[in-house]
C-alpha cells in the first residue's frame, strides 16, 4: 500500500505538470474565498491560473474544541475534553463549461492535517492523550457557478486516500499507562469531504 500512495503521488504532479503546459490563455485568473465544510470546519482557499486549469492552496482553520460534562453528585464523575486540528492542501482543477456561468470542476489535491484530542475524567484519575497525522491524496468532483464578473459559488466532494500515524496513550492514577501506536490506510471520505466555497475573482 504504501508503494501505491508513492505512484499516485507522482502521477499527481505530473498530470499537475501537463495540464498547465497544455492551457496557454493568455488571461490569468486569481480567485480568494472562505471554504466551509459542515457548520464548524472552514478555510481559506485561493486559486491561480487560467479560465480552464488553476492551482489550488488551501489552508483549513484550526479547530479548537472544549467540552465538561458534570457527573453525578453520587459518584462525581466529570470528563473534560479538548481537541484541536489544522490541514493543508495543493491541488489543481480544470474547468469545464457546461453552460453559460455554469462549470464542472474536475481535479486532485494533495495534503496533510493534524490532529490533537485530550480526555481527562475526575480529576486527572483517567486520562486518555491522542495525536494524529494524515496525508493523503483526493480526487475532486464539484461544480461552479459565476456571479457576475467577480464572484463564484462552487460546491465538490473530494473522496480521498490517506495515510493515518498516531499515537494514543492512557494513563491513571492507580496504573503507569500504556501507548498505542495507530498506523493504517484509509479511503473514503474526510470530514472535510463536502465542502462549499465562496469566492471572489479578478483577471490580471
Amino acid at each position: 500500500m504504501k508503494k501505491l500512495f508513492l505512484t499516485l503521488m507522482i502521477f499527481f504532479f505530473i498530470g499537475m505538470t501537463l495540464a498547465f503546459s497544455q492551457d496557454q490563455t493568455p488571461s490569468r485568473v486569481h480567485e480568494f474565498g472562505l471554504t466551509f465544510s459542515n457548520l464548524d470546519n472552514f478555510g481559506i482557499r485561493y486559486k491561480t491560473g487560467t479560465q480552464k486549469t488553476l492551482l489550488r492552496l488551501t489552508l483549513l482553520a484550526m479547530n479548537i474544541s472544549a467540552s465538561h460534562h458534570y457527573g453525578r453528585e453520587q459518584d462525581s464523575i466529570d470528563q473534560k475534553q479538548t481537541g484541536m486540528g489544522a490541514g493543508l492542501r495543493a491541488g489543481f482543477e480544470k474547468r469545464i463549461l457546461i453552460v453559460q456561468n455554469f462549470q464542472l470542476l474536475l481535479g486532485s489535491d494533495i495534503g496533510i492535517s493534524y490532529d490533537f484530542n485530550k480526555q481527562d475524567i475526575s480529576d486527572n484519575t483517567f486520562t486518555m492523550t491522542e495525536w494524529r497525522i494524515s496525508p493523503g491524496i483526493g480526487f475532486v468532483f464539484g461544480a461552479g457557478y459565476q456571479i457576475g464578473q467577480h464572484f463564484i459559488l462552487s460546491a465538490e466532494v473530494t473522496p480521498s486516500l490517506y495515510y493515518t500515524f498516531g499515537k494514543r496513550k492512557y494513563s491513571s492514577s492507580s496504573s503507569s499507562g500504556s501507548e498505542v501506536t495507530n498506523n493504517n490506510f484509509s479511503f473514503g471520505l474526510s470530514n472535510m469531504g463536502a465542502s462549499i466555497t465562496f469566492a471572489y475573482r479578478f483577471l490580471k
